[in-house]
């Protein structure tokens, strides 16, 4: 699958998902903003940015940058006053995590991606390890999330 493709599909898993939830959503027309959707919850706009991928070695990668061509870059680090959350879908798996814009800069800084163990690790490692299942709750980025000032 093309990887505009396999964006478009990881969005509308997003959306839908988040549609059966009750909440009301809103979607960019183009691909030139750093914002796909946006999340009304109580009255308030929650800005996101969804990624998609395939597993590999049963982990799940979210990329904290858009390469394109002619040299295009954007870091979402540097979108950090205008992201809130990123929704990162899993292709393979069809599983769906959130994850606070603050968090994922914060707990990484200068990393270009986030890795999520969907497996345990092969050699038992605990410390340190994210797991995607405890990330797959949207309320719960509602509830961790701090209000803009």
């Amino acid at each position: 699958m093309h990887t505009k493709d396999a964006g478009t599909v990881g969005e509308l898993a997003v959306i839908l998902q988040l549609k059966q939830a009750g909440y009301t959503v809103f979607t960019e027309v183009g691909d030139n903003s750093s914002i796909d959707l946006i999340v009304v919850v109580n009255d308030q706009l929650l800005r996101g940015q969804v990624k998609s991928c395939q597993t590999v070695n049963g982990a799940a990668t979210l990329p904290l940058r858009k390469a394109g061509p002619n040299g295009y870059l954007r870091k979402y680090i540097d979108d950090v006053n205008t992201i809130d959350f990123f929704a990162l879908y899993v292709h393979d798996t069809g599983d769906i995590a959130y994850i606070l814009a603050k968090e994922a800069f914060e707990s990484c800084p200068g990393s270009t991606r986030l890795t999520f163990r969907i497996d345990p690790p092969k050699n038992g490692q605990e410390q340190g390890v994210r797991y995607l299942k405890d990330y797959t709750d949207f309320e719960g980025v509602l509830r961790d999330y701090e209000q803009r000032t």
